[in-house]
């Protein structure tokens, strides 16, 4: 049962990036975060990484050869084959999550999805399908969600454009040590791991860090901290709610939050007062609107 906030949606809709390390927690951020605001506020989703997955899956099922990147080139600048990419992006928030898990999150999709990565000329379509995405949302939804790595300056691109609204820019960092515990299930120090737990911890985390890495030093988009940036120590929350309150403030004027989880927590754990603070900045920026709320009828 919803209750929204607004009898009808936006026409410049209000816009999150979240950004962020490899597992760092990023994406059950966003879950969260759609969860604890959909009762109040038309909300959508958009996983950026879909989009490779995407790509893959429909190169599966025309049976391309996904070893030859120059057809896989081909394949993604072809004018149909990004309409259909579209449709079925915009298909995924309405499938049952183990249809699209089946769908889009098999490991052969996942393989062939990085060898769409290799290619440049892919992040420039899928790029310009975020924004495709995000301008057909506009007018159905109060709140538009993104999660993926370097998202910051095209939310900035399309509030230049006054298509929406860009409140708030999140990057969300872990170390690779913390990250890698939390994937496995280890937490205990290091001297009381028998060899098999030590080496799959070991891995994990160059695993992690040669991602990050990757990210950092990659042409397009490289991912980076953002500058500037409220800095949530999630672990000491404000106790009094005249703190709290001046905290999301703050937040709300800055523009940009830097969450770090890199503690020995469940993710659950750290993600909670993150939501918590970051729906209280949503709040705030509906009470301040910079531009009308609706379109004429």
């Amino acid at each position: 049962m919803t209750n929204y906030k607004f009898s009808r949606p936006l026409t410049t809709p209000k816009y999150i990036t979240v950004q962020g390390q490899a597992r760092s927690g990023k994406g059950t951020l966003v879950k969260a975060l759609v969860g604890a605001l959909c009762d109040h506020y038309r909300i959508y989703s958009i996983d950026q990484g879909l989009k490779f997955r995407v790509f893959a899956r429909m190169a599966i099922e025309q049976s391309l050869d996904y070893e030859n990147l120059d057809l896989l080139e081909s394949f993604v600048q072809d004018p149909a084959s990004q309409a259909e990419a579209l449709e079925r992006l915009q298909a995924a928030p309405d499938m049952a999550k183990n249809e699209r898990d089946e769908m889009y999150y098999a490991h052969q999709v996942g393989n062939v999805s990085g060898m769409f990565g290799k290619i440049p000329a892919t992040h420039e379509v899928v790029v310009q399908l975020l924004k495709d995405e995000v301008r057909a949302a506009v007018g159905s939804y109060d709140i538009i969600v993104v999660d993926g790595r370097a998202m910051q300056k095209y939310g900035q691109e399309l509030e230049d454009a006054d298509v929406v609204d860009h409140m708030l820019a999140i990057d969300v960092v872990c170390e690779p040590l913390v990250a890698a515990r939390r994937v496995l299930g280890i937490f205990e120090p290091v001297e009381q791991l028998d060899s098999e737990q030590l080496v799959q911890l070991i891995h994990t985390t160059e695993d992690i860090s040669r991602r990050n890495s990757s990210d950092a030093r990659r042409k397009r988009d490289p991912s980076v901290f953002l500058h500037e940036a409220f800095e949530l120590d999630v672990l000491h929350m404000p106790e009094t709610d005249a703190e709290f309150e001046r905290m999301c403030e703050k937040v709300s004027e800055v523009g940009v939050l830097s969450i770090d989880n890199s503690f020995t927590r469940s993710i659950a754990q750290l993600t909670e007062p993150s939501v918590k603070l970051i729906r209280r900045v949503v709040e705030l920026s509906f009470d301040k609107p910079r531009k009308p709320l609706w379109s004429a009828d």
